[in-house]
Formats: structure tokens, sequence, C-alpha cells
């Protein structure tokens, strides 16, 4: 009878015993599970908050980069505009006697070589065939020069003319581009070349013609 108490009491002691590091356990797995997803949502918080800012510096480029290219737009609409605009020019034709140049002032719809090509034309100083090939104001040793390349037929225009007549329809084109775009030289080419003509070559830049 004695043996069997010490042994029941003993079979409890090992139960209890069993018992609390079950419980022990459980408790220590759930520690580390809470602490496992603690640990997690600071890991989410921190991507998030990255994610976030990236967002932000992405939106902030953006923004910037929306603000430059309306800039751009605006600068370029305001010079289009401007060049739009209706303008006063001064046109050089050749003079009854054939030595020297008529001004007339005039209104064109917009500041550019082919309205001033077709007021030449107009005035009889170029062939309806003339045609600008290129256009451009430029710098030439820092001061303010312009460029114009005409077609071939140019070209031939002043070959068929004797040395007076050529003189007349250069000095007509490089003084009304000249006053037009307030410069003090240009370079004329006929598709791209230097012209020369057999009377005269125009290498280079031109100044005004008298």
């Amino acid at each position: 009878m004695r043996k069997r108490t010490i042994v029941l009491t003993a079979l409890l002691a090992g139960c209890l015993v069993v018992g609390c590091q079950g419980k022990e356990a459980k408790d220590n797995t759930a520690k580390d599970k809470a602490k496992t997803e603690i640990g997690n949502e600071k890991k989410e918080d921190s991507k998030s908050s990255d994610d976030q800012e990236a967002e932000t510096e992405e939106n902030n480029a953006g923004e910037e980069s929306l603000e430059t290219k309306s800039d751009e737009q605006t600068s370029q609409d305001t010079n289009m505009e401007e060049a739009q605009q209706p303008v006063s020019v001064t046109i050089y034709s050749e003079n009854e006697n054939a030595d020297g140049f008529d001004q007339e002032t005039i209104q064109v719809d917009a500041l550019s070589a082919e309205n001033l090509i077709a007021q030449l034309k107009k005035k009889g100083m170029l062939s309806e065939d003339v045609q600008v090939n290129s256009f451009e104001e430029t710098e030439d040793e820092g001061e303010k020069a312009l460029k114009l390349d005409l077609n071939q037929v140019y070209l031939q225009q002043l070959q068929s003319m004797g040395s007076a007549g050529e003189y007349m329809i250069m000095g007509s084109v490089c003084n009304t581009f000249l006053d037009a775009y307030g410069c003090n030289k240009i370079q004329v080419t006929a598709d791209g070349q230097e012209i020369v003509t057999g009377h005269a070559e125009y290498p280079g830049y031109n100044g005004k013609f008298e």
C-alpha cells in the first residue's frame, strides 16, 4: 500500500513536470511567433515608407519635367508668335537706270526667308522658280550673321545676266535680308555650293551692296 502511494505520487509529479514544460514550450512558441509578426510588420512598414518616398521622388521629378517642358513650349510659342506677327520690311530692287537700288517699305504677314523672296519676285528681281532651300541666323566672329541657300535656278539666273544685272540681283537679295534681320553680313549659296558666275565669285559673307 505504501509502495503504491509512492508510485502514484511519482506519476503525478512527472505529469506536472511534463505539463509545465509543454505550457512553457507553447508560451515560448507564441512569443517567438509574436516577435516574428512584429518584425515582419516593421519590415513591411519600412518597405512601405521607402516605396512612398520613391513614389514621391518620382512624382516630384515628373512635375519638374512637366514644368520644364511647359516653359520650353511657352518660349517656343512666344518665338513663333513673334515671328508670325506682321512686320514692316524694306525691299530692294533695281532702279530705272540700273545703277542703284530703289527701296520700298511694305508689310508682310511674318518675317521669313520665303516671304522676302516672294516680295523680290513681285519686284521682278527673281525668277518665279527660285526657291529657298534653307535659311538660318547664326554668328560669325561674335557678330550676328545670316546664311541663305537658294536652289540652282538662282545661280542660273545670275549666270544669264551681264555683270551689272548680276550685281543688281545679288545686291537686292543681300540688302533686303540684311535690313530685315538687322545684320551686316550674309552668305548666299546655291544648292549648298559657293556661287561662281563667270563675272564674279561670292565666297563667304557679303556686306551691303551700294
